[in-house]
């Protein structure tokens, strides 16, 4: 209790300097903090219709009788039973909710949550928070003159992407350890590749682009327990189709390849899992996929069974990759 106390006071006297004047730039905290002089910063129904007091009455109801409340109140309400659909849905919420608080409650997570907690006290935001707020602040950034952007993107293409065929060649080869070497990181944020293409083709095109856009240039994902699984088992998937082929009297080899650059369009990468090599020429690129995510079931079962799956059956009764897919998208770049 007092090691929380200590981070909570210890977090608010390093933004005393912010918080004495009171001062902000930010005109929607603006808007809201007179706003909740008066409404608590909620909209009150004016047209008198009880949708105020309705939102209370529901959270005093959630709160008596749990996550299965809607259903309880119904059957109360109506002396009748709800929808098989309208159960399944507060079933799986107070499911979800059960799962959540259990992988809260275990030690590593505990101790994982309250170690980031620790660090972000001691980094502290105020550097931060001085750009935002003050007297004077209105905008934390100078705008750039238009001429000045043109030379900035020009400079940029020039130096970064319009690059000749023995750097591109050395970027292959200095990035062949993939998510390994941080190059290749670096190289893969300058341009498309094709995993990237399905979010952009099936955007939709009422919503603003920012959040597409961001999402592309300063992705923070590093990987999870299935990326993790699915480039343990690369090397083992890539012995298999080799002796798939041979089965098939085909002789292959599979070549490891860095991030290759399209020589026309610059602008273009890939990295495939592997290049395809029939008597020493290249005939190919393999992609491998961790489609089943460990799970102990077929891929058959799996297009009945698992949401958003990305291969499903053809009119031949033969596998085949969903057109709608993201993968779908990433074979056709390639």
């Amino acid at each position: 209790m007092r090691r929380d106390i200590a981070i909570l006071l210890n977090s608010i006297a390093k933004k005393s300097s912010n918080l004495i004047g009171n001062f902000t730039s930010n005109l929607a905290e603006s808007w809201m903090h007179m706003r909740t002089k008066f409404d608590g910063g909620k909209m009150y129904n004016h047209c008198n219709r009880g949708s105020w007091h309705t939102r209370y009455y529901g959270a005093a109801l959630r709160n008596n009788l749990g996550p299965l409340w809607s259903p309880k109140v119904w059957e109360s309400s109506t002396q009748s039973t709800s929808g098989h659909y309208f159960q399944k849905l507060y079933n799986t919420r107070e499911k979800n909710i059960n799962i959540n608080n259990t992988s809260k409650s275990k030690p590593e997570i505990k101790q994982n949550r309250w170690k980031r907690k620790n660090e972000s006290v001691q980094r502290g935001n105020i550097a931060h928070s001085q750009k935002t707020y003050g007297k004077e602040c209105i905008q934390a950034e100078n705008d750039i003159l238009p001429q000045q952007l043109e030379t900035i993107k020009e400079k940029f293409y020039t130096t970064e992407i319009d690059i000749t065929p023995s750097e591109i060649k050395k970027i292959e080869l200095e990035t062949t350890s993939q998510s390994i070497s941080t190059n290749w990181s670096e190289q893969r944020k300058k341009r498309l590749t094709p995993s990237k293409f399905g979010r952009i083709v099936k955007r939709n095109s009422k919503l603003p682009v920012a959040k597409l856009l961001f999402s592309l240039l300063y992705c923070t994902f590093s990987g999870n327990k299935s990326t993790r699984f699915g480039l343990s088992q690369e090397r083992i998937t890539i012995l298999e189709y080799i002796q798939y082929m041979l089965k098939k009297h085909i002789s292959i080899k599979i070549e490891q390849c860095g991030l290759i650059n399209n020589p026309i369009n610059k602008f273009l990468a890939a990295s495939p899992d592997g290049i395809v090599l029939e008597n020493n020429n290249r005939t190919g690129i393999i992609e491998i996929k961790n489609v089943l995510h460990n799970k102990p079931i077929s891929l058959a079962e799996a297009t009945k069974s698992v949401s958003n799956f990305c291969l499903e059956f053809n009119h031949h009764k033969e596998l085949q990759l969903k057109e709608n897919h993201n993968f779908y998208y990433q074979s056709q770049v390639y």
